[in-house]
């Protein structure tokens, strides 16, 4: 088992069974036929190299099956990543479909795992990548934490390298990034990272913004097309600002006790000891209730804040950029 570095599957097979190739810990890539066929459970169970499985269609010539990864430019070969993803994550074996791979419906099935995941809850202040093995990623990069102008370049830098490294251990050859058109209009020294470190940016190379990005969710279904846009918690502190985790708690409750009450995009900036609100100008009204006003002190005040003010200007990103 330990030698087995690729498997190719006949075109007439119709089984694969329990723990068929568990623990080939050598195992590289696999060519599954595109058709229907039964799949046991733990199939590629601690089989941490599979970094493609291929869905081939059966009828091609054995001469186009097992060629290098970076040389298929066809539509498996843009699934295949997918499929070894599907393979080796927690509770996503029911993505492990050959025949289904490429789809629309499949691709809502990966869109809908990796909502479920960014949407959970994460206490400690970490990053799950989902296509790293759901690992955690945290950094208390010292940069970072003293909040210079430059803070996101430091931040992505180190976030990225940690990411191309897992990449290359898997095999995958790509790292993309979701920066749209709209950035480049803003400071975004994190961009820089990004340039620097070769990731890719399919949103911008496609030359998207953000309310396309936003049309074309709502065209194909997806709930997240509706869904406020969310900034990195450290965006909320003014530069020179240090970052500590009890700052970026008090902060991140401040913002849910808002949304818990009806504020749909809402940032709470700090300023040492004083919270500044940014919410949409339609929602100015709700501050006239004193009841209100009230309640919101006291959250505020138990939170260790002394002065919490309104933004006049109302939300808007990059408030606290240079």
């Amino acid at each position: 088992r330990k030698q087995l570095r690729k498997a190719v599957l006949p075109s007439t097979i119709e089984e694969v069974g329990d723990w068929t190739f568990a623990y080939c810990t050598n195992l590289e890539s696999i060519w599954l036929p595109k058709r229907e066929m039964k799949l046991g459970s733990r199939i590629f169970m601690e089989c941490p190299k599979v970094g493609w499985i291929y869905a081939y269609r059966p009828g091609i010539g054995k001469e186009e099956i097992g060629g290098k990864p970076e040389e298929r430019k066809d539509r498996e070969g843009q699934c295949a990543t997918l499929l070894a993803a599907s393979a080796g994550m927690l509770d996503t074996e029911y993505l492990m479909n050959p025949l289904e791979a490429g789809t629309e419906s499949w691709i809502r099935k990966w869109d809908a795992r990796m909502n479920a995941v960014m949407e959970e809850e994460d206490s400690e202040g970490y990053t799950k990548m989902i296509l790293c093995g759901e690992e955690d990623y945290g950094s208390s990069l010292e940069e970072f934490v003293k909040n210079p102008k430059d803070r996101c370049y430091h931040c992505k830098r180190q976030l990225f390298l940690k990411i191309t490294a897992a990449a290359r251990e898997q095999g995958i050859l790509y790292v993309a990034e979701g920066s749209n058109m709209d950035d480049l209009g803003d400071y975004r020294p994190g961009l820089m990272a990004v340039k620097e470190m070769g990731i890719l940016s399919p949103l911008r190379e496609a030359g998207l913004y953000k309310s396309e990005i936003r049309f074309l969710l709502k065209e194909m279904g997806i709930p997240a097309w509706e869904k406020p846009s969310y900034a990195c918690l450290a965006s909320r502190f003014v530069y020179g600002e240090e970052i500590t985790l009890e700052k970026l708690k008090r902060v991140e409750l401040g913002e849910e006790f808002l949304r818990e009450r009806g504020f749909s995009q809402i940032r709470v900036r700090l300023h040492g000891t004083m919270a500044r609100l940014e919410v949409l100008p339609e929602d100015f009204g709700k501050f006239l209730d004193v009841e209100f006003r009230e309640e919101i002190w006291n959250k505020f005040h138990g939170l260790g804040f002394s002065h919490v003010s309104l933004d006049l200007k109302g939300y808007r990103t990059g408030s606290m950029n240079v």
